[in-house]
């Protein structure tokens, strides 16, 4: 094993040391300074993307997934834009997530904002998501913040979501009954 590989192990993988992978002449202390950062600069970014989510699932309970994706999925890219991409599908696997199944779907929604916001491409609008959940008036509710009572989102509701850039950098979520409403009354030629 590199000596590389054997930094990796220990700070991403965080693979306790043994004498047969040991970094020669790392103290231990020291590369637990690395792993914490590295951990802690991965969970930042998943509180970045996933706003909405954070929002609906709370602070602490958001935390405790993004410790738990951060060990099962270590980051392939430096650009920490990236990470995340399969954030939806790990919460499907939770059981801790299984009375809310629609967080995958507002998990898939809230990357996509992400991703599109990060896209050199000024496109009008991207999508489909859809969802047999009614995923664009839960983002909306919680994206707001003015979370009142919303039982009646909660519903079982097909929606396609997509997102529509309103500015160079505003975007947001619609139906895609929306979207073709937008286009028009905006005289845009951009199609669906």
């Amino acid at each position: 094993m590199s000596l590389y590989q054997k930094y990796y192990e220990e700070i991403v993988r965080s693979v306790p040391s043994t004498p047969e992978n040991a970094v020669e002449g790392a103290r231990t202390d020291g590369l637990s300074i690395y792993r914490n950062n590295y951990r802690c600069n991965l969970g930042q970014a998943l509180e970045l993307v996933y706003p909405v989510l954070v929002e609906m699932v709370g602070v602490a309970f958001f935390k405790y997934l993004g410790r738990r994706y951060v060990s099962e999925t270590p980051s392939r890219s430096g650009n920490l834009h990236e990470y995340g991409s399969v954030f939806a599908e790990f919460i499907e696997r939770q059981e801790d997530c299984c009375s809310y199944p629609y967080l995958g779907d507002i998990a898939r929604l809230e990357y996509a904002i992400h991703r599109f916001y990060f896209t050199r491409k000024r496109e009008v609008c991207w999508g489909p998501i859809v969802s047999v959940h009614a995923i664009v008036d839960l983002w909306r509710a919680h994206k707001t913040g003015a979370v009142h009572d919303i039982s009646w989102v909660y519903e079982a509701k097909p929606q396609e979501a997509w997102v529509l850039r309103i500015y160079p950098n505003v975007l947001w979520a619609l139906t895609k009954e929306e979207v073709e409403a937008w286009l028009k009354s905006n005289a845009c030629t951009e199609a669906i």
